[in-house]
């Protein structure tokens, strides 16, 4: 193995074993403090680290896949993330494959890691929500709070988000060594983003916030739609682009209509995301003032038990303020009467 590919495979092997140990290590620390809140932290802290390394680990054990055929060099597949490092062997006698001993390591760690990080991060994150969910542990308090930053009925949707994730990644990084044509990568990656949009329609799984241009609605469903109904826009468009890649033109309409959707998706999306948040906060700012109305127990019905508290006693002091007035009013009146007899 030449210097450079030396090189590869030591990144590859940096990027995906330390933050492992380091992880461990981490979660090993916590479980021996006793400081809840020490455990709390690191907890938070090692999983945001692994969910932002998900995605960039499983592209790394792609490229560990991801060979191609030389022209120029027959008789072996090399790596696309290296040329010069060899992938297989080809027998052109026989049309058998080998690799060496060191391509079968990289091929153990490689599949470890996908498996390890690229389903079993999510079946964590399953399995601890679904628990919390059992035993009405879903709170802040929890070491494990983080994770179901979604409604309680359904907590563990980040790992469908990440298993989606992985099925791209998966789909895109190893066409090469599964043979996939363009059409066949543009309609599994049209597979996966059609069903992710079926399944985040009919479970609705964000936290709810109330739409004002759309009444009953979830505003954070609706823009965590939009912005996978873009996806699968650009995924039609990819399909429809490998269905008729023999026609340049064609390819640099869908290119061009894709650039129009996503720019006029992010701008109308901004735009209204910031008006609808800024009516609702107008609307509740509004029902605070104008609700004045009491219950049974004379208390308002503001959304503070304080407002509340301090609009029954205002109104008790000028009710207060009016009987004293009359009193004196009363009393002025009768001093009156009595110098005239």
């Amino acid at each position: 193995m030449n210097d450079e590919g030396q090189m590869t495979v030591a990144a590859f092997f940096i990027f995906t074993l330390v933050p492992l140990v380091l992880m461990y290590l981490a979660i090993h620390f916590a479980r021996k403090s006793r400081n809840p809140a020490v455990k709390q932290s690191v907890s938070n802290t090692v999983i945001f680290l692994a969910t932002i390394w998900y995605t960039p680990v499983l592209q790394m054990v792609g490229k560990m896949y991801d060979c191609y055929e030389d022209p120029e060099r027959p008789g072996s597949t090399y790596l696309l993330a290296d040329p010069k490092l060899k992938c297989y062997d080809i027998d052109s006698a026989s049309g058998e494959t080998s690799m060496s001993t060191q391509r079968h390591f990289i091929h153990f760690v490689a599949i470890s890691i996908a498996f390890l990080i690229g389903i079993g991060f999510p079946y964590f994150i399953v399995s601890s929500t679904r628990m919390l969910q059992r035993s009405s542990k879903l709170n802040m308090e929890s070491s494990l709070a983080s994770l179901y930053q979604y409604s309680p009925s359904m907590p563990y949707f980040e790992a469908i988000q990440m298993l989606r994730k992985a099925a791209l990644i998966f789909t895109l990084s190893m066409s090469g060594v599964l043979g996939l044509s363009p059409l066949a990568q543009s309609l599994f990656c049209f597979s996966i983003n059609f069903i992710f949009f079926i399944v985040l329609y009919f479970t609705e799984p964000l936290i709810y916030y109330p739409c004002s241009l759309f009444k009953n609605r979830n505003l954070n469903n609706l823009s965590e739609l939009l912005g996978a109904g873009v996806t699968l826009a650009g995924s039609i468009l990819a399909l429809v682009g490998a269905l008729s890649k023999n026609n340049q033109g064609t390819v640099n309409i869908l290119g061009i209509i894709f650039v129009i959707i996503n720019v006029t998706f992010a701008s109308t999306f901004f735009y209204a995301y910031h008006v609808d948040v800024k009516r609702t906060a107008e609307v509740k700012a509004a029902l605070i003032i104008e609700s004045a109305s009491t219950n049974k127990d004379g208390m308002t019905t503001s959304l503070t038990r304080d407002d509340s508290i301090s609009l029954k006693l205002a109104k008790s002091v000028k009710e207060g303020k009016k009987i004293l007035t009359r009193l004196l009013v009363s009393l002025r009146e009768q001093k009156g009467n009595s110098r005239l007899r």
